[in-house]
């Protein structure tokens, strides 16, 4: 039987993801001021539907924990240190372009 547990791991890792994928498409306005993109809940909810998913597959498969820890740890930082420097290049970027504009 598939573990709760694993589900809810997934699910919020996949609530994770899609935040931080969220984040990284800020972007700065004329004034420098960050701007939210429209916020699209069906792919917010599929992105966390796809870790619950994963998450059952893992218990499914047998992986041991430490095994899934070590797998979805290595991919979720890798996932959110791109994003976050995605994130933060896009805004030193848009910054850049102003200042170059305004001068």
């Amino acid at each position: 039987m598939i573990e709760l547990n694993s589900i809810l791991l997934g699910a919020s890792s996949g609530f994770l993801i899609a935040f931080f994928g969220y984040i990284k498409s800020v972007k700065l306005d004329d004034k420098g001021q960050p701007v939210l993109a429209d916020f699209d809940a069906l792919k917010f909810l599929t992105t966390v539907l796809i870790g619950a998913l994963a998450g059952s597959y893992a218990a499914y498969a047998g992986l041991s924990y430490d095994v899934a820890t070590t797998m979805l740890l290595s991919m979720g930082i890798t996932t959110i240190v791109e994003y976050v420097l995605k994130a933060i290049l896009r805004s030193l970027g848009a910054l850049w372009q102003k200042r170059r504009g305004s001068a």
